[in-house]
């Protein structure tokens, strides 16, 4: 596959060296690319967007050469240099988008373009994570809740904030076999990567809403899923210090099943306690997914509270934000 890429690529810089020298005839307009579709699609899509995205001229220089270095990464065989670049490329966008500095191309926001744009970018250097499950939103200061598709396995409630500047949040999942968090603790997966662009906080009245889907065959072992899964994740993200989350209903995914305690509320909730002791029930009704309030975006995964040592955090049960 690596060969094939940097043939594509090669292939693709000697096209472009020769459209630019002599006396040529102009190229008719390009048609629409589908993603996915080979390298060269992928950059071209990424290619027809820098101009609806970044204005003249210093900041359409700045995207393009970024574009260009990340090409370059890909022909010298330097995959994980490429997909680097590409995250700072993002986290470029984002900061201009913070800075209201993106264009509004054909007097629209450039919210569409720039979930395309990222999109493009990632499927360029082949990081898979955002096809697989994933979500790209711009967050302003009102409440938003993002949910992944296609899966729909992992989401968000972010509180609104009147005086905060818009952001760009990238969710991914992440590989299964690189459990992402330093802890004695069993992770279970799947696992998500939730990255602010540019990076963006919450007070501690103000929390974001973070909930995952846990695998079933991973957690059936487990005998009481609500005393014991808990989501985890780095505080701060780049000193890699693992914090374990209170419990919070995310009831915003579809796998998510409230905890016992909390009851149905209700007739359901005396038929409940009448028909299904407190302890059988936690015991044998899996929860599904789990969600906890957070002031930064990390790495998230969930967690087996009764598999060793946390690290951090209380791992209890919590009121929504």
């Amino acid at each position: 596959m690596a060969r094939s890429l940097r043939s594509s690529l090669l292939m693709l810089g000697g096209l472009l060296v020769w459209s630019c020298t002599g006396d040529q005839t102009p190229l008719p307009p390009r048609s629409a690319i589908v993603i996915g579709a080979s390298p060269i699609a992928n950059r071209g899509q990424v290619e027809n967007l820098i101009p609806k995205l970044f204005p003249p001229v210093d900041l359409r220089q700045q995207a393009n050469d970024r574009l260009n270095s990340i090409q370059h990464a890909l022909l010298a065989g330097d995959t994980q240099g490429a997909q680097q670049q590409a995250r700072d490329f993002v986290a470029f966008a984002g900061q201009l988008l913070a800075d209201d500095q993106l264009l509004n191309f054909q007097g629209g926001p450039p919210d569409p373009f720039l979930q395309q744009f990222v999109r493009s970018l990632f499927a360029f250097v082949r990081i898979t994570g955002l096809e697989e499950d994933g979500a790209v939103e711009v967050v302003g200061p009102d409440e938003k809740t993002v949910v992944t598709q296609p899966m729909q396995r992992a989401g968000v409630r972010v509180p609104g904030h009147p005086n905060r500047r818009k952001f760009l949040l990238v969710v991914s999942t992440l590989p299964v076999d690189q459990p992402p968090l330093t802890t004695t603790l069993r992770q279970i997966p799947p696992f998500y990567e939730f990255s602010p662009n540019p990076a963006t906080g919450f007070g501690n009245d103000k929390k974001a809403l973070v909930g995952l889907c846990q695998d079933e065959a991973a957690t059936a072992d487990i005998p009481d899923h609500f005393a014991r899964i808990r989501i985890a994740h780095r505080v701060p993200a780049e000193l890699g210090t693992v914090e374990v989350l209170d419990y919070v209903f995310p009831d915003f995914l579809s796998c998510a099943n409230p905890r016992p305690d909390g009851g149905l509320g209700g007739l359901g909730g005396l038929l409940e306690k009448l028909l299904l002791p407190r302890k059988v029930h936690a015991a044998t009704v899996s929860h599904g997914g789990a969600g906890g309030a957070v002031q930064s975006f990390s790495p998230f995964v969930a967690v087996d509270i009764g598999s060793g040592s946390s690290g951090g955090g209380s791992g209890g049960v919590g009121d929504p934000p």
